[in-house]
């Protein structure tokens, strides 16, 4: 699977969408690697996606035959708004908005997946959040951040997210991460960097 067949799909089900949603929608997997994500995710798995944004995620992973149902949740009230809006019946999904003091949603899933959500929060609350994970039942994680060693790459990112969420991003390095999901009981199954554009990622997979 190509980022562009994955950005030609997003843009059959985010063409109602005003022209700023629908660029996000349509750019981001050119920039972000879905592609490699995707692969992580076994055919007709359950998935909670944590920090679900306008859904697209979650919407690619039910459009390529990935989900059997998958549960969304995200701070951003209009996000929300927007992934419902465009979600189809034999989609299977839910979004809902949830705070970032909430307690997940419980529940068994196959797979959580959580990407570029950990760079917004505190350094000093980033493990505590990923505790979390404890209050549900799941097999595997799918995780995805920006990689802080790659120091230029990383500085773009962050414009980019200063221009878009006008926020200054906490980045976490992958081995600190790694061993979080370890305290939690989880086996590393998975980490490697991966470069896209001027953008560079981690991407981390445990399983219990």
């Amino acid at each position: 699977m190509y980022p562009k067949e994955l950005s030609d799909k997003a843009k059959t089900f985010s063409v109602d969408l005003n022209m700023t949603d629908r660029l996000l929608m349509v750019w981001r997997p050119l920039i972000c690697p879905y592609h490699i994500l995707i692969e992580h995710i076994p055919p007709g798995s359950s998935v909670l996606d944590i920090g679900s944004g306008m859904g697209l995620w979650l919407l690619l992973l039910s459009r390529f035959g990935r989900l059997s149902k998958g549960f969304g949740i995200e701070i951003d009230s209009r996000k929300v708004e927007v992934a419902n809006s465009i979600k189809a019946p034999e989609d299977n999904l839910e979004f809902l908005q949830f705070g970032r003091e909430d307690r997940w949603p419980e529940g068994s899933y196959d797979c959580m997946t959580m990407i570029d959500v950990l760079h917004h929060i505190l350094p000093n609350q980033q493990e505590a959040f990923l505790a979390k994970i404890k209050e549900i039942d799941v097999k595997r994680i799918v995780f995805k951040d920006i990689d802080p060693q790659a120091k230029i790459k990383c500085i773009m990112n962050s414009v980019h997210d200063v221009l878009l969420s006008r926020q200054l991003p906490k980045y976490c390095e992958k081995e600190k991460v790694a061993t979080w999901f370890e305290r939690l009981g989880f086996t590393i199954k998975y980490i490697n960097r991966h470069d896209m554009l001027w953008y560079s990622h981690y991407v981390i997979v445990a399983e219990k």
